[in-house]
């Protein structure tokens, strides 16, 4: 692990706990991990939990993960997870609750390569980078499989 990425994992982890501060009420309640993607912005994401805490009055012992890592801990029952999407795998699997909030996946390029992406067919013949464990809905892999190489 980089040392940049290290320390950023660090401010992270320091900004959740700032954020999310327990109630006098909260003192005595239970303490439940929470896997929290590294990759989410933690000034936008300590306000919602340390809401969802005191409406519940439960109080979080968070850590920052990157997305492999959070499914993982989810999985095996080790963390209440923040951030994953269901899909019909995980559903199987996993309770989710109603929304917290609700996000968007963009594809992402150089301006000056005019990559116009509207569906996954648009993305046949250039390098596509993903994240490991990530669900794009159930017509990205199918495209995958017969239009993306």
């Amino acid at each position: 692990m980089s040392e940049a990425h290290r320390w950023s994992r660090r401010a992270a982890i320091a900004a959740m706990a700032c954020v999310v501060r327990p109630s006098p009420a909260q003192q005595t309640a239970p303490l439940v991990p929470m896997a929290i993607s590294e990759a989410v912005d933690a000034n936008f994401v300590g306000p919602l939990l340390e809401a969802v805490a005191q409406a519940s009055v439960l109080r979080w012992a968070p850590q920052s993960v990157p997305f492999a890592r959070l499914l993982h801990l989810v999985e095996r029952g080790e963390a209440i997870g923040f951030g994953i999407s269901p899909s019909a795998g995980r559903a199987a699997q996993l309770q989710f609750s109603v929304p917290v909030f609700r996000g968007a996946v963009w594809a992402v390029s150089l301006r000056d390569k005019h990559v116009v992406a509207r569906r996954p067919k648009d993305l046949a013949g250039w390098q596509v980078c993903m994240s490991r464990r990530a669900d794009y809905g159930p017509l990205f892999p199918e495209s995958m499989a017969s239009d993306i190489q």
